[in-house]
């Protein structure tokens, strides 16, 4: 894939099963852990995960210094310390960890340098209307407007309005979460403020798998096996099977007998499933699943 440093960028059309998240859109619930989010985006954009590939110099300790890849679950097998969870940590956060656990019990005033040597692949994904839904690649600290002038999804920038907002869905890792690690959260940049007053703080680092959805004044989201899946401008009395029209309609490989309507409760999936006559309300979030015979 082509980096976004380049201004080059390469986007799929998909309808990945992961897109259940969307549904939280808009959950004040969640309201304190988003505005917690928000503000540490704007302190922090890599954060420590698994491939990542780190050096780690620990000053006048050659026989701790040296090379480490975090695992799957985002740890290192460190000497002197054993197994250290790096998961969701920046440089400096995973710095002062290791400098407090060699304190502790192994050494006096250690100085540790991390840098990292490789980091993994971040991907973000965009849905909504005005372009075609597609994953982005990011190598390096991108804010939320680099990427959205350079999609597809540009143009409706021209067409924003005061209510004019974009949904953020974010998996919550490291120190910051103010929640249960890998609980989600839904934040929201005020595209008004950003654009027409200038209120930088709406223009937030983006982060690996964060979710996109683009504003419409009341939509839907259809997602999975349909053939454009995305936004659909809401209208009252709108059915699942209107708005699956809307999208395409279902594909060759969807279940097209099980549709669910998808919400997130406290960090967890919650499915419905529905008949196509099913009356949809704004913000409602449809499901084609793919069929496995």
């Amino acid at each position: 894939m082509q980096p976004l440093s380049s201004f080059m960028w390469r986007y799929y059309v998909f309808a990945s099963p992961l897109l259940f998240l969307v549904a939280l859109m808009g959950s004040p619930s969640f309201s304190g852990e988003a505005n917690l989010m928000k503000t540490q985006s704007q302190k922090k954009w890599f954060t420590l995960g698994p491939s990542d590939v780190v050096n780690i110099r620990v000053y006048e300790n050659a026989d701790l210094s040296g090379r480490y890849v975090v695992d799957g679950q985002g740890r290192i097998a460190f000497p002197l310390l054993g197994v250290v969870n790096l998961q969701g940590l920046d440089v400096m956060e995973a710095q002062a960890l290791l400098t407090r656990r060699l304190e502790k019990d192994f050494l006096r005033n250690p100085i540790v340098n991390l840098t990292v040597e490789k980091g993994r692949e971040k991907m973000v994904k965009i849905y909504g209307t005005g372009g075609e839904p597609g994953i982005y690649t990011l190598d390096q600290p991108t804010r939320f407007f680099d990427l959205l002038s350079r999609s597809p999804f540009s143009p409706a920038l021209d067409k924003i309005t005061a209510q004019s907002r974009v949904r953020i869905l974010r998996k919550c890792e490291g120190q910051d979460c103010g929640k249960t690690p890998g609980s989600v959260v839904s934040l929201t940049v005020d595209l008004y403020r950003l654009l027409n007053q200038g209120d930088a703080e709406e223009n937030i680092f983006l982060q690996d798998g964060d979710v996109l959805f683009m504003p419409a004044h009341k939509a839907v989201h259809v997602i999975g096996e349909v053939k454009k899946p995305g936004t659909i401008p809401f209208q009252n009395g709108m059915t699942v099977l209107q708005a699956v029209s809307m999208a395409g309609g279902v594909t060759s490989s969807a279940a097209s007998r099980k549709i669910f309507i998808k919400t997130i409760k406290d960090g967890k999936e919650v499915r419905q499933k529905v008949k196509p006559g099913h009356l949809l309300k704004p913000d409602d979030i449809v499901e084609i699943p793919l069929s496995f015979w």
